[in-house]
């Protein structure tokens, strides 16, 4: 699954989640909202679970509760949690040695691949889950 899939699929489950709050949401009722494969929900919740995110609580009426409330998730905690590597994978692309452009232009590429990290994660840290919901339209 690509990052931002990914993070649409952990924003929305966490949506869904502080939406039904303060009953806990099984997984299987995550994927009916957002039409996602329950396998996926749990990886990517699991992964909430894991950054303190959200809270996992057993039982016959068990699901997910959410850990921290909605004015204290960033988004950026969401895309930390899920993910691995930074928004553009650097893949071994360095230039050969021998050539001054080709290593001036990597230069370049990491530069301004690093301003838009940098962006994405200010936009990112300054929109609390409780922001997101509020801009939701729905009925």
């Amino acid at each position: 699954m690509s990052l931002d899939q990914s993070l649409a699929v952990a924003a929305n489950s966490l949506c869904v989640v502080a939406f039904l709050a303060p009953n806990p949401v099984p997984a299987t009722r995550i994927a009916e909202q957002i039409s996602v494969n329950p396998v996926v929900i749990r990886r990517t919740v699991g992964k909430l679970v894991a950054a303190g995110l959200v809270r996992s609580l057993a039982g016959v009426n068990g699901g997910y509760v959410l850990a921290r409330p909605i004015g204290e998730i960033t988004m950026q905690d969401v895309f930390t949690a899920i993910s691995e590597k930074g928004i553009f994978e650097r893949a071994n692309s360095a230039p050969r040695a021998a050539c001054p452009e080709g290593e001036a232009i990597s230069k370049a590429i990491i530069s301004t691949f690093s301003e838009a990290e940098g962006a994405f994660a200010k936009v990112l840290q300054e929109t609390t889950l409780e922001q997101l919901l509020s801009r939701a339209e729905y009925t």
